[in-house]
């Protein structure tokens, strides 16, 4: 009977050391319970990521392997029954080697467990909503670890019957080269610009803030990128980038409505452009100054306000008998069409007005005056026909009068009669792209009342401007 007993205690003992240091594989590619294969994990190798990876342990396999239902599983990691821990080699190091209040490890590049505060600490393994669920991640510099694969092993020991069983739990942990993580953003600059090209030249330094103080980065060798919705857009990556006015990359200077670039001392500038805007528009740009080598952006949002810039200004107007109506006349420089309209003086319609009267002519209207005879003096010759419509014409840069169209045309002048009101007002238009800041030129015309035999000329001296005196 003794023999007896003391066959089954052995079987007994055998089952139970049978038991002791099975190995559990999470779920994963091709894993299945009592293989060696790891469930494969990806990080990025950025350790400025700041991004975690969730991965779930083999529930089933886990509690099928203690034989335990999901309660009594909990309810042994309540009272302390299950212990946790990490594979040093062939030493089970018990507890956890994370922060006070968490539990998890952390682990060097080939899989030994260490302190979160050790510096040869490459990946943490967290314990996150329950024993089951865990966030796993990137702990200091490793980089130059992209492609290399990482055997962490963790286990939880089990005591039941004075005897504690473990089950090794082991993870492959794969670090990548990760999406570019924005470290921080430096702020908003807003700059008011017009959408004149002629403008465009000015350019505005990229303040930092102290970004070239962070440990990898460099500025001076970073590239500039679109940060789109949050995220960096290294399709955009260039050392020249073209904005649209969406924010979006545009095709070339063409069409952008900004771009950012690095000067020839490698320092960040931005500037404006006149493509595709209009008064009243807003671009916003949010950039980022990537760094490769730690997968890490800068970012930066650029803030344009366009306004309509004042195109043309008369700074001066008169008139005598003598002389006629004179006007002196600022006019913007710019790639883009523009008009301004300006009125004769008060002093030339009340002497019109008057000399129509001594003629037996009141009550005909000044602007039916002009109808009735508009002519130009050029060269001492005198030209009736008008180049521009209704009444007027266009000018070359010598000041000679051209086709409307004419490669040569400089800027038009033309008169707007309205029979209703009386008065002409003078609309001057540019060419764009045809003059330039310093040009000068002086152009006549002048009005051939018939009716009353009276000439009044009147000269135009145009002084083109980078910006008009009334700004």
């Amino acid at each position: 009977m003794k023999k007896i007993l003391f066959a089954l205690l052995a079987v007994a003992l055998c089952l139970v050391s049978c038991k002791k240091d099975q190995t559990v594989t999470p779920t994963g590619v091709s894993a299945t319970f009592g293989t060696a294969t790891a469930t494969e994990v990806s990080i990025p190798n950025n350790q400025l990521s700041g991004e975690t990876v969730t991965a779930t342990m083999p529930k089933s396999a886990i509690l099928g392997a203690l034989k335990l239902t999901e309660d009594e599983f909990n309810a042994a990691w309540t009272n302390g029954q299950i212990t946790f821990g990490a594979l040093k080699g062939s030493e089970v190091v018990v507890g956890s080697t994370l922060e006070t209040g968490k539990w998890g490890h952390c682990f060097d590049e080939d899989g030994v467990p260490y302190s979160y505060n050790d510096s040869r600490a490459i990946v943490r393994i967290e314990g996150a909503s329950d024993p089951f669920t865990y966030k796993i991640s990137g702990e200091g510099e490793f980089s130059e670890l992209t492609g290399n694969t990482i055997p962490c092993i963790q286990v939880f020991n089990y005591t039941a019957d004075r005897q504690t069983y473990t089950i090794k739990v082991p993870w492959s942990i794969k670090i990548i080269k990760g999406d570019v993580r924005i470290l921080k953003y430096c702020g908003k600059m807003t700059q008011v610009c017009s959408y004149e090209a002629a403008l465009t030249d000015k350019m505005t330094s990229i303040n930092y803030c102290g970004i070239e103080d962070v440990v990898g980065f460099d500025p001076a060798d970073s590239a500039a990128v679109l940060i789109i919705d949050g995220k960096v857009d290294m399709s955009t990556k260039s050392d020249t980038l073209y904005v649209n006015l969406d924010g979006t990359a545009a095709a070339d200077s063409t069409t952008a409505a900004a771009v950012v670039f690095k000067n020839a001392d490698k320092k960040w500038r931005y500037r404006l452009m006149a493509n595709e805007v209009a008064e009243g528009n807003k671009l916003e740009v949010n950039l980022g100054f990537v760094n490769e080598e730690y997968n890490i952006a800068a970012g930066y949002t650029i803030i344009g306000e366009y306004r309509e810039r004042t195109f043309a200004k008369v700074v001066d107007s008169t008139f005598s008998m003598n002389t006629g109506i004179v006007y002196s006349i600022e006019m913007l420089a710019t790639n883009r069409e523009r008009t301004t309209e300006f009125d004769l003086p008060a002093s030339a319609y009340k002497a019109l007005a008057d000399m129509a009267a001594a003629e037996g002519q009141a009550g005909v209207t000044l602007a039916q005056l002009i109808t009735r005879g508009f002519m130009l003096v050029q060269g001492g010759a005198d030209k009736a026909e008008c180049t521009a419509e209704p009444y007027g014409h266009w000018f070359d840069a010598n000041s000679k009068v051209c086709e409307e169209g004419d490669n040569l045309a400089y800027c038009g002048l033309i008169h707007n009669p309205d029979k209703t009101t009386g008065h002409s007002p003078i609309t001057l238009q540019n060419v764009p792209g045809s003059n330039k800041a310093g040009d000068k030129f002086v152009c006549k015309q002048f009005y051939y009342f018939t009716t009353i035999g009276v000439t009044i000329p009147i000269t135009f001296t145009i002084k083109v401007v980078e910006s008009v005196s009334a700004e």
